[in-house]
C-alpha cells in the first residue's frame, strides 16, 4: 500500500510487477550470489498452453529471476509440490500423478529445502475457502496442512535449517466474513536463528529483507531457508 497507495487484492497490477521485477525476493537473492534457490510449486501444461492474462506475484517473481518452473514431471520425480499437496486436484484434471498423503508431501518438500539454500512454497487453498465461507472444507483441510506442516519440521535438520511459515493477510479464521481480513498475522519461525528472526519482523515488508540479511550474511553461511 505505501509504495502504490493503496491495497491492491488479487494479481498484481502493473504498478506491483514493475516492484517485483526490481525487488522479489528471487531477483535480490541471484544478484548476491545465493544458489541454488528454488519455487518448490508445480505449473502444469495447461498454464503455458493458455497463460492467464493475470499471474500470481509468485510467478512474476520467478520470471524475473530467470528460474525455471517446476512442472508436472518434476512433481512426479519428487522435485515438487502442488498447491494442493494431496495431487486430488492433479488427478481431477487428468494429470497422471499419484495421490500424496499430508506425510509423503512433507517428506516431500523437505527433500526439496535441504537441496537448496532457499525454498518457497506457496499455499493458497485456505484463502479460497475462506472467500467461499466453506466451514466443512475448512475442517478437512486445516489438519490436513498441520500434518503437513509437522512432517516437514520432523524430517529436516533443524540445527541447519530455518522454516517461516506466514501470510499476507487474514481470510479462514473468520468465515464470517467474505473478504481478507484486518486481523493481524502471526509469523512463525522454527530450526536456526528462530530468535534473531522473530525479533526482526515486525511486520510483512521485513520478511524479505530478513530472508536477503541471514543469507548473504557470513553467520549464516551454509543455511537452508
Amino acid at each position: 500500500p505505501a509504495a502504490i497507495g493503496y491495497h491492491k487484492q488479487g494479481f498484481p497490477n502493473r504498478a506491483l510487477l514493475d516492484i517485483i521485477r526490481e525487488h522479489s525476493i528471487f531477483v535480490q537473492l541471484k544478484k548476491a550470489g545465493i544458489h541454488p534457490i528454488t519455487f518448490a510449486n508445480t505449473y502444469t501444461q495447461a498454464f503455458f498452453d493458455n497463460r492467464p492474462r493475470w499471474v500470481s506475484a509468485t510467478t512474476a517473481a520467478v520470471e524475473a529471476a530467470g528460474l525455471s518452473f517446476n512442472t508436472v514431471p518434476d512433481l512426479v520425480a519428487g522435485r515438487a509440490v502442488y498447491q494442493d499437496f494431496t495431487n486430488a486436484m492433479l488427478i481431477e484434471r487428468g494429470e497422471t500423478v499419484k495421490s500424496r498423503t499430508p506425510e509423503e508431501a512433507g517428506e516431500v518438500l523437505a527433500n526439496i529445502v535441504a537441496q537448496n539454500k532457499f525454498t518457497l512454497y506457496e499455499y493458497f487453498i485456505t484463502d479460497k475457502i475462506g472467500h467461499a465461507q466453506d466451514r466443512e472444507a475448512a475442517n478437512r483441510v486445516l489438519p490436513m496442512l498441520a500434518r503437513f506442516i509437522r512432517t516437514l519440521l520432523a524430517k529436516l535438520d533443524l540445527e541447519r535449517s530455518t522454516v517461516m511459515l506466514t501470510s499476507d493477510h487474514g481470510n479462514i479464521e473468520d468465515l464470517s466474513v467474505r473478504n481478507h481480513t484486518l486481523n493481524l498475522v502471526p509469523t512463525i519461525v522454527w530450526g536456526k536463528n528462530r530468535e534473531r528472526i522473530a525479533a526482526r519482523i515486525r511486520s510483512l515488508s521485513d520478511i524479505t529483507p530478513t530472508i536477503v540479511g541471514l543469507l548473504t550474511s557470513g553467520s549464516t553461511d551454509g543455511q537452508r531457508d
